[in-house]
């Protein structure tokens, strides 16, 4: 299990698996940018269930002393990107940065956690005629290239 830089914000989302069968559980729950995840027949009891997982693997396992000490973020939501997924700029965004075009970011996530270099940012920056720097907000960034589309 990968925690990247001691942040532990969890994204969630439908399941698959629910859309084919209504019998499976519903949601899923996991650390934004890590591929372990957990199951839930609501939001709150798959979150649940990925903290429980943490706290498994922390006793298992010796962490960095930095990381050992964090706790949980609460849940950040992901409503505002889900409407830039859907529309196509979060997609047409990271495939100009080079990144994967289904990479889970949340609601607050920044330019910072992104660790773009500054030609990306460059680049971002001509080709939506927007101006952004490293502490801007990702949906925020969505909704201005949203704006320069119109």
């Amino acid at each position: 299990m990968e925690f990247i830089k001691g942040k532990y914000r969890i994204v969630t989302g439908i399941t698959t698996e629910y859309k084919i069968n209504p019998q499976n559980p519903k949601y899923f729950a996991k650390f934004v940018n890590d591929n372990i995840m957990t199951l839930g027949h609501t939001e709150d009891e798959a979150i649940e269930r990925l903290k429980n997982l943490y706290e498994e693997y922390k006793s298992k396992n010796k962490l960095h002393p930095i990381l050992s000490d964090q706790v949980l973020n609460p849940f950040v939501p992901k409503e505002k990107f889900e409407k830039y997924f859907l529309n196509g700029i979060s997609i047409d965004f990271f495939e100009l940065i080079g990144e994967d075009s289904c990479t889970q970011i949340d609601d607050e996530y920044n330019i910072k956690d992104l660790e773009l270099s500054t030609q990306q940012i460059e680049l971002i920056n001509t080709k939506y005629n927007i101006q952004v720097n490293e502490e801007d907000i990702i949906v925020n960034i969505f909704e201005q290239i949203e704006k320069s589309w119109a």
